[in-house]
């Protein structure tokens, strides 16, 4: 049941996330790879803010410093982080990728 209505809660909230998959890839090909900036990083990054905002991993810090970088900087974590965030509280579902922690794999 919490899955089918953290589905819901995406459908909903899909215009947002997609602007922010939009910025973010925008950002990846013209920042990111030109600076020649570590997606090996970058990635488990992504992971790690994903896991805060749901609530599977508390990672303050990384979310801090998420403002300040280019890719997760402003306008995306918006859109795409805290709006996935939004939808994993309020469905309180926790699967998927989001479970890494439970299952005691650490990032």
């Amino acid at each position: 049941m919490r899955a089918l209505i953290f589905g819901l809660l995406v459908v909903l909230a899909l215009p947002l996330l997609i602007c922010g998959f939009v910025i973010y890839t925008w950002r990846v090909r013209r920042i990111v790879i030109p600076q020649n900036i570590s997606g090996t990083a970058n990635e488990p990054f992504g992971g790690r803010l994903a896991m805060h905002v749901a609530g599977t991993y508390k990672d303050e810090v990384a979310y801090k410093i998420a403002h300040h970088t280019p890719v997760f900087g402003g306008i995306v974590r918006f859109l795409f982080l805290d709006t996935l965030g939004f939808c994993v509280k309020l469905s309180g579902f926790k699967g998927g990728f989001l479970l890494i922690q439970a299952l005691g794999l650490r990032p």
